[in-house]
C-alpha cells in the first residue's frame, strides 16, 4: 500500500481524501469490491466522527498490479516514480 498526493505535501484538509496505491499481485473484481466496501464504510464513520458531510470519500485507491509495475504502466508508473514521492505504508 502506497500513499501519495496531498497527503504527502502537507496539502490535507478534513475534506481532502487520500490517494492510496494497492500494488496487487493481480488485479480481480473481488479485490477491488472489497476495497470498495472497506472505503465505503470508513467514509461513512469518518463523516459521522467529524461532521464532515461533504466527503465523498476518505480513500482515492487505485489497484496496480505486479505487471503494471513491472512495465512502468498506469498506477505501476507512480510506484516507481521519484517525482510523485509515494510512500510504502504497509508491505505482505
Amino acid at each position: 500500500m502506497y500513499v501519495y498526493g496531498s497527503t504527502m505535501d502537507g496539502r490535507t484538509r478534513p475534506s481532502s481524501d487520500v490517494d492510496i496505491i494497492a500494488w496487487v499481485g493481480r488485479k480481480s473484481d473481488t479485490v477491488e469490491s472489497l476495497l470498495l466496501r472497506l472505503n465505503r464504510l470508513l467514509t461513512e464513520g469518518y463523516r459521522v466522527l467529524t461532521g464532515c458531510g461533504s466527503l465523498r470519500r476518505l480513500f482515492d485507491i487505485h489497484l496496480a498490479d505486479d505487471e503494471d509495475v513491472a512495465l512502468g504502466r498506469r498506477y505501476g508508473s507512480v510506484v516507481r516514480s521519484a517525482w510523485s514521492g509515494p510512500a510504502c505504508q504497509w508491505r505482505r
